[in-house]
């Protein structure tokens, strides 16, 4: 707990640290009039749609890997027909 003076009185403020889920859940379930809550809320759209992107390239690269051998010995095969 932090006090703070102000001219002639002093007031305790409480400082809280949350997660960034609490802070999710807080968002989403804001009053949505305040600029703020909307801003909290495009943040974690966008941080949600980078996640999920990142989350598709790495199952792709997953899947290239995957098939990877396959088209290698095609090509060396195909190389030995030549």
């Amino acid at each position: 707990m932090e006090k703070q003076a102000f001219g002639v009185s002093s007031k305790a403020i409480i400082d809280y640290k949350l997660t960034r889920y609490a802070c999710y859940l807080i968002v989403q379930n804001a009053n949505q009039k305040f600029e703020a809550v909307g801003q909290g809320q495009t943040y974690f759209a966008v941080q949600t749609r980078k996640m999920e992107l990142t989350e598709d390239k790495k199952e792709l690269k997953i899947l290239i890997d995957l098939q990877m051998p396959d088209i290698k010995d095609f090509i060396m095969a195909k190389q030995l027909m030549i």
